[in-house]
């Protein structure tokens, strides 16, 4: 049927000719808009060089879009995912506004409508396939530039990680080295890792399609070698960089591949993975679970205060084998969360989470250090839409995710092979950065993301192209498209059925999450108001205040509704008691604090954060009396915070102006005076480290602990080995499972010459810790005394059978072998030593001896001076330097 104008015209070519007014311009800028918001990028990617500038390229995108309805009589061709992307646009624009970080946020924003803005650029232009295969070419040429960039702008590892590459890493110059808001002024691993991992399936899919086409070789003029080159040193950057998100992503998709060309395995896998799936939610979600407490007098397996404070000797039976780092990310994602339950209809705003979640819940695995200034998003895909959107946001981007790949599965059948390999390169590479997600995340408005959005938008146009091509097909009189691009076909399906159960799941999501959702929307509100209030930098201390006591009445009376559905158990309470707090109110917060049942562990969280502040004693004293008040069994949290203060902040914070009302517990006490003394021997400062063992003996004399610290500090200070021997027998007492008392008897008893009862002493620390080399080589030491150096060997092999990295062992396994003559096979064990431990002055000096010994001069005196560079006062490598460098001279 044909489509009847407003001016009357029936002709088809009316329906789409453009207004003669501006119609040259319009449709000029329509034609090239890749390459227009390509010019715009730089501002909208780094807005904060000039902000004037980037004012004026964010008018300019829907200046774009204008153009563009101007020149073809619409915004843009219908794709699958313009409902979900008109959502979360505005969702964005709703998020900028709410942030308590605005200058950030409208950074985070800027990228977001960057990335749109590259989307439908995308899947207006690339209509033919020429154009087609050159934007892909184009994204492969991306692609190399940023492993390069990747290669010689990376922050490496410094630490251990799954690879030994640190010799490479220190061999890579690096040539970025300020990067605002970058720790270390690089590009932080994760992040490269995870870009790279979006970008090798594409890639791979462009080279699988052009490697068997001698056409599409002639179209671009590169030769599929080239492409497989990138290809490789993409995959070899994702290797250098160990970001495990990455690894797992390229697994993923891998393993993705194969499963799709045999059905059988396809079902079997995702049984399996369902069953997995239900294995770990049945296994952590009980400890991300908003009702899992934190206190620290509480004896669950989730209590993560007793997981992280191994200095209390505190066990961790359900956790055995998670590492340090999963608990940092259980942490952050149970925190999550909870964020989504107390903001479901707004989310915290636009890239304010680190800040909101420091300022509202539990941290206390993740150091104060990474959450406040090295957490930059939620860990996890997902929850960093939820947290930044909201429920809302949430439900749109999962949304977006599904209608992708529910219309790239319905164009592969219907695709030629070579459009097959790119749609599905393009799709594995979105599967790889979801799966990367899962542990990581490229954060919303990062400038990374934009590629991501290419790649939504060339995926989109493959899909538009093979509709067209079939349809085509079908009436073989339409055609290709028009002169200005614009095609004559019907759209493609934009999934409404799928956008209609996605709001219907959004729906019931909401009311399954807040019952009460008039409650809940209070509490958003109030809780918005409360972080504005509190984490706006710009407030004076004036404003600050009456903008909590304008939130107050409405926290007051949902901190009152205990039963109200839609409020989590102290959510109310906890917002309430610390704004009565940050008002001096300090008897209606402890009133408030009361129905918060993680109250204590909350406040230390936060003493814990003020380490960071100038006054850090203080500050940590503040919030340990209010929480000993609420919970008296906090003391240990205590001492693991006081555990980051100086000595004579913990003096002043414990000892000097302890308030009488609330004085700390002896166990707190003499905690204290233990970490004092530790400080005190970081020092070198023994006798003062002595004293502050004796007053924590003092006030627990059963602490096996204390006795050990009091013992060992007067042996080492050279004080009565008597009351020496009597205090580290007592700590054996007290505790007969430990073994440093009986070592550290074993090498007095050497010392004094008493060589039987040291080798006793060490066979009794055997005894105590079977698995442990440490007793056989004071053991072997003592036999070394005696002279009984087959034996004394035999020992040392024991030990290192148990552990071949063991300096000591290696060390007197070289005295013994010295001994006997062996002198080449003392050496290296000798100089295996100082690598082991390269700060061990004796293993040094021993080292340099053996050599002047053989006549190697100039390994002796660098010996030597290594021993000086550790110790300048060693009077021994002095004396030796002096008569080799005196001989030099003659």
């Amino acid at each position: 049927m044909t489509s009847i104008t407003a001016t009357g015209d029936p002709s088809p070519q009316a329906a789409t000719r453009p207004p003669q007014r501006f119609a040259g311009s319009a449709v000029w800028i329509a034609d090239h808009e890749v390459l227009l918001v390509a010019l715009l990028a730089p501002l909208l990617l780094f807005p904060t060089a000039a902000p004037p500038l980037t004012a004026l390229a964010l008018a300019g995108v829907p200046l774009l879009w204008l153009a563009r309805w101007r020149a073809r009589r619409r915004l843009t061709v219908p794709t699958p995912l313009d409902w979900p992307i008109v959502i979360l646009l505005a969702l964005v624009a709703m998020a900028v506004q709410l942030s308590i970080v605005p200058a950030l946020a409208a950074e985070k924003g800027a990228g977001v409508i960057l990335g749109i803005a590259t989307y439908y650029a995308i899947v207006n232009s690339v209509q033919r396939e020429p154009r087609l295969w050159f934007a892909a070419g184009l994204l492969v040429a991306a692609s190399a530039l940023l492993a390069f960039i990747g290669l010689f702008g990376t922050s490496w590892w410094t630490g251990g990680k799954t690879l030994p590459l640190q010799a490479i890493y220190e061999a890579l110059p690096r040539l970025i080295t300020s990067i605002p808001r970058s720790r270390t002024g690089g590009i932080h691993p994760n992040q490269i890792g995870g870009t790279l991992a979006l970008l090798l399936p594409p890639t791979l899919g462009v080279w699988l399609a052009l490697r068997r086409s001698p056409r599409l070789q002639r179209l671009l003029g590169v030769p599929p070698t080239l492409i497989l080159m990138v290809a490789a040193f993409i995959a070899l950057m994702i290797l250098l960089i160990q970001s495990r998100g990455a690894w797992l992503g390229i697994l993923g998709v891998f393993v993705a591949g194969v499963v799709v060309r045999r059905r059988w395995l396809a079902w079997t896998t995702l049984a399996l993975a369902l069953v997995g799936c239900a294995v770990l939610a049945a296994e952590v979600l009980p400890r991300l679970s908003p009702d899992a407490r934190l206190s620290p007098s509480e004896t669950l397996p989730s209590d993560l205060a007793r997981i992280v404070m191994e200095m209390d000797n505190l066990t961790r039976p359900d956790w055995e084998g998670y590492s340090p780092n999963w608990l940092n990310r259980l942490e952050i994602w149970r925190n999550a969360l909870l964020t989504l339950y107390d903001y479901p209809f707004t989310g915290v705003g636009m890239a304010a989470w680190p800040q909101v979640s420091a300022a509202n819940y539990i941290y206390q695995v993740s150091g104060a250090q990474f959450v406040l200034n090295e957490m930059t998003h939620a860990h996890n895909l997902i929850l960093e839409a939820a947290v930044n959107f909201g429920v809302l946001g949430l439900v749109a981007f999962l949304a977006l995710l599904l209608g992708y790949f529910v219309s790239v599965g319905r164009s592969l059948r219907r695709l030629s092979a070579e459009h097959r390999w790119l749609l599905l390169g393009l799709a594995g590479g979105i599967l790889a950065h979801l799966l990367h997600g899962l542990v990581d995340a490229i954060a919303f408005g990062a400038k990374p993301g934009v590629l991501l959005w290419a790649i939504l938008g060339l995926s989109m146009a493959v899909v538009r192209w093979e509709a067209d091509n079939a349809r085509r097909t079908a009436c073989p009189d339409q055609r290709e498209g028009t002169d200005d691009g614009q095609q004559t076909t019907k759209p493609v399906a934009s999934l409404r059925p799928l956008l209609a159960i996605a709001a219907a799941m959004s729906l019931l999501g909401a009311i399954t999450l807040s019952t009460g959702w008039i409650t809940s929307a209070r509490l958003n509100r109030a809780a918005l108001s409360l972080d504005h209030a509190r984490l706006t930098p710009e407030l004076s201390p004036e404003e600050r205040n009456a903008q909590i006591e304008r939130v107050l009445p409405e926290l007051q009376h949902l901190a009152s509704s205990l039963d109200a559905p839609g409020l989590r158990p102290g959510a109310a309470a906890r917002r309430l008691g610390m704004a009565y707090f940050l008002l001096g109110q300090t008897e209606q917060a402890r009133t408030a604090f009361r129905g918060d049942p993680q109250a204590a562990a909350y406040l230390f969280s936060q003493g814990m954060m003020r380490l960071e502040e100038s006054d850090q004693a203080q500050a940590l004293l503040a919030f340990y009396r209010l929480a000993s008040e609420i919970d008296p069994t906090t003391d240990l949290i205590y001492c693991r915070l006081l555990g980051g203060l100086s000595g004579a902040e913990i003096r002043r914070a414990v000892f000097v102006s302890p308030e009488p009302a609330s004085p700390p517990s002896p166990e707190v006490l003499a905690r204290c005076h233990e970490l004092l003394g530790q400080k005190f021997i970081e020092q070198n400062q023994w006798g003062q480290a002595l004293t502050e063992f004796q007053r924590a003996v003092q006030l627990l004399p059963d602490s096996a602990a204390y006795q050990y610290q009091l013992g060992w500090a007067i042996y080492r200070m050279g004080g009565d080995l008597a009351q020496a021997a009597q205090a580290l027998q007592r700590a054996a007492e007290l505790d007969p499972k430990a073994m440093w008392p009986y070592l550290v008897l074993s090498q007095m008893r050497r010392e004094q010459g008493l060589l039987e009862e040291a080798m006793a002493w060490a066979e009794a620390a055997a005894e105590r810790a079977p698995d442990d080399p440490l007793p056989l080589v004071y053991r072997a030491q003592a036999l070394i005394e005696a002279g009984e150096y087959a034996q004394a060997e035999a020992a040392l092999q024991q030990a290192l059978a148990k552990d071949s990295d063991l300096g000591a062992a290696t060390f007197w396994l070289g005295v013994v072998q010295w001994h006997n003559g062996e002198t080449d096979q003392a050496i290296a064990n000798y100089e295996r030593a100082v690598q082991l431990e390269p700060n061990n002055v004796t293993y040094w000096l021993t080292l340099g001896e053996a050599y002047q010994a053989l006549g190697r001069r100039a390994q002796a005196i660098a010996a030597y001076e290594a021993v000086l560079r550790l110790d300048r006062e060693n009077a021994h490598a002095q004396e030796r330097l002096t008569a080799l460098r005196g001989a030099k001279d003659e």
